[in-house]
């Protein structure tokens, strides 16, 4: 496939009362066309700073980030990006805020084609505050592909969810992401997460944040949990971050609770 992201030597440095301080360093990377690739490092690591930069809502301090080869703009509209909180606006109906995400799109894609690809037929007439946790971030999906943008960004985008609605969340993002083919980039605190949905693996060291290791994951998508092969992979990552024996639960990195 083609190279739809590249990263060639990025580093940000930021400028505080007392010194400057460098979130990333060294950053290369090269992301195919509809590749999903999940990154995982500890708190401060510089992982939302990243997605940022990619996103075109901060600028490198040295360094290039391109899509197609075409540098990445301020607030670059090739970009969508999925946070947390899935940030609706409360005084608009859910079909209006899916309508958002295609303020800047020559067509005028329908909402609710799009809520239906999330599930949510049906629910374009309602407001934010009649939905679940689970069906307010279908709708901030929904809005961020709306657009139909080359590169999805998402910030822990399942973060505040509950168990089973995560695991949900997680299979229909691995469908609809599948459906629409776009590119992918996901920052969790959840290795499960990442090995369950990424296509590769990207493992960052302690600030200043670089990239210690890049993992293929082997099997594909929609892969099973308890695959063996993605389990020994799982024992890998965590001896990134001092772990030796492999862990029988859900791994979130606890260190990494709060946002970068």
């Amino acid at each position: 496939m083609a190279e739809s992201l590249k990263l060639r030597s990025v580093e940000k440095q930021f400028t505080t009362s007392r010194r400057d301080v460098t979130a990333l360093t060294g950053i290369d990377l090269d992301i195919a066309s509809g590749e999903f690739v999940g990154i995982v490092g500890p708190s401060g690591c510089g992982k939302s700073t990243l997605l940022r930069l990619l996103a075109g809502l901060d600028t490198p301090s040295k360094g290039q980030i391109l899509i197609d080869n075409q540098p990445v703009a301020r607030q670059d509209p090739r970009c969508a990006v999925m946070f947390q909180e899935p940030r609706l606006f409360p005084w608009k109906r859910v079909e209006a805020n899916v309508a958002v995400g295609a303020r800047r799109s020559k067509e005028k894609p329908s909402p609710g084609n799009w809520l239906g690809l999330v599930g949510l037929d049906g629910f374009g007439h309602c407001y934010p505050h009649q939905l679940s946790g689970g069906m307010a971030q279908r709708v901030a999906l929904a809005r961020a592909l709306i657009g139909n943008p080359e590169v999805l960004l998402l910030d822990e985008p399942f973060g505040a969810l509950d168990a089973l609605t995560r695991m949900q969340m997680q299979d229909l993002l691995a469908e609809v992401c599948d459906r629409v083919g776009t590119t992918v980039v996901m920052v969790t605190h959840d290795i499960d997460e990442a090995l369950y949905l990424s296509d590769r693996v990207v493992i960052m060291s302690p600030r200043p944040g670089e990239i210690v290791e890049v993992l293929n994951v082997p099997a594909h998508r929609a892969r099973d949990r308890s695959d063996p092969a993605v389990a020994r992979m799982r024992t890998q990552v965590l001896r990134h971050f001092g772990f030796e024996e492999p862990c029988t639960e859900s791994v979130a990195l606890s260190y990494g609770a709060a946002a970068d």
